[in-house]
């Protein structure tokens, strides 16, 4: 917990604090949006000022009002990042505080896990509307929800229970890293889609294997950037430069058309691999002392290649580049001269070589730290709860002031229960309504 705060108090300081953040952040983007405005207006005045001198003097001052413009808007674009963080992690923290007013029926229910058949599930409501796993599920990804439910479904040993026991506890006391990592994830939820999609390209061959196309991808740009040098200089007559570029253009689209398929398949997919890259950096970068959530860290290692969050960025970087097809002027041109859907393959096919044996580990890494996230907002949110130890003794179970954990601690009673060795048996009997079936599912 932080500090001596309940969590009442430090969800609701954190509440405030978001909002004051987003109140600043709102009125620097108003700021912003005015600074806009008056590069636009100083632009047009300058320029028109300076109309009848040199041209270099109004290309230069063209060339500065733009990047001045083009700075501006990427100041516009950081805070309007800061400000969708902000207001993710304000809501974040007014649903904690409805969670511990029992309100939280209005969240996923998980029936898409639940199993028609199993030996203990649907008796202890562990799918389902007021269920347990509507009750502490703080996944975003669809991965992490997999996690939870699975954990929820197959019964654990005593060492996994004790190394998940350590590493819930150590991060029940990382409020503010927990909060962060789940709004990285609800930014673009992460779906198993896109991580099929991933695994889909890596299992096709080469579109363009072998060195030569490396050489092919080095040399057009030579040649057609010499024949757009030689035309500039009155060296080639228009003609034979307009038949050269006809010739470009043939080739460098008679190329992309054998890439088009890679391109479909890892389209759109761009805001989720960001979503990744935060969450995997997120991970790498805190520093945690529970063995369980070290072996999460160190899966994330893969020799020979870059921080898997550096990894996941350079992806993105080539998905970005690859994505100018979509302006068709700007693909044209890079095309025709650059061959650039031929490089952008080269680079994704020398990504996946590297990392093909580590991306199912990244996947792994955010689901099962999401799932460990969930159980230790369980666990700083009910502070008074304890942490069982496990006996190495068969059929041995104790257990004080024992509670339902869906049921509001005004209405809950709560009932001391041993039960020790083979053989013993206890009877629990009462009126209709008495609150048997209750006590048998806590």
């Amino acid at each position: 917990m932080s500090g001596d705060k309940t969590p009442v108090e430090v969800y609701t300081n954190n509440s405030e604090a978001y909002n004051d953040e987003i109140a600043r952040l709102k009125a620097r983007k108003t700021a912003i949006g005015w600074l806009r405005l008056l590069v636009v207006v100083a632009a047009i005045v300058t320029i028109k000022l300076s109309w009848y001198t040199a041209l270099w003097i109004i290309a230069g001052e063209a060339v500065c009002f733009i990047a001045a413009f083009l700075y501006v808007v990427s100041l516009d674009t950081d805070v309007k990042q800061l400000l969708l963080n902000a207001e993710r992690l304000l809501q974040i923290n007014k649903d904690e505080l409805a969670v511990l007013n029992f309100n939280f029926q209005d969240r996923e229910e998980g029936m898409q896990f639940a199993q028609t058949v199993h030996n203990y599930a649907n008796d202890l409501d562990i799918f389902g509307p007021s269920s347990i796993y509507q009750y502490i599920n703080r996944c975003t990804s669809e991965q992490g929800k997999q996690a939870l439910a699975e954990k929820l479904l197959e019964p654990a040993g005593k060492e996994t229970i004790v190394l998940t026991q350590e590493a819930v506890k150590e991060l029940s006391g990382k409020t503010p890293w927990r909060q962060q990592m789940q709004a990285f994830g609800m930014a673009q939820p992460l779906t198993k889609n896109t991580e099929k999609k991933i695994n889909d390209w890596f299992k096709k061959p080469r579109v363009f294997g072998g060195k030569k196309w490396c050489f092919v991808a080095r040399i057009f740009p030579v040649l057609s950037l010499s024949a757009l040098a030689l035309y500039v200089f009155d060296v080639i007559p228009a003609a034979v430069f307009w038949l050269l570029v006809f010739c470009f253009l043939v080739i460098a689209f008679s190329i992309s058309k054998k890439i088009h398929a890679t391109w479909l398949l890892l389209s759109k997919i761009v805001e989720q691999v960001d979503t990744v890259s935060n969450q995997l950096a997120f991970i790498e970068e805190e520093a945690f002392k529970a063995a369980l959530i070290n072996k999460i860290q160190n899966s994330l290692q893969n020799a020979g290649a870059e921080k898997a969050s550096v990894e996941i960025k350079n992806l993105k970087a080539i998905l970005n580049r690859f994505d100018v097809r979509l302006n068709t002027f700007a693909f044209l041109l890079l095309n025709t001269f650059l061959l650039w859907d031929l490089w952008q393959l080269l680079y994704l096919d020398e990504w996946k070589e590297k990392n093909a044996g580590a991306v199912a580990n990244w996947f792994s890494a955010v689901a099962a730290m999401e799932t460990l996230s969930s159980l230790a907002t369980l666990a700083f949110n009910q502070p008074q709860w304890c942490f069982p130890a496990i006996s190495d003794k068969h059929f041995t179970f104790e257990a004080n002031e024992l509670g339902h954990p869906l049921i509001p601690p005004a209405k809950r009673v709560n009932n001391s229960f041993a039960l020790k060795g083979v053989g013993k048996v206890s009877i629990v009997t009462g009126s209709n309504m008495g609150g048997k079936s209750t006590f048998l599912r806590s």
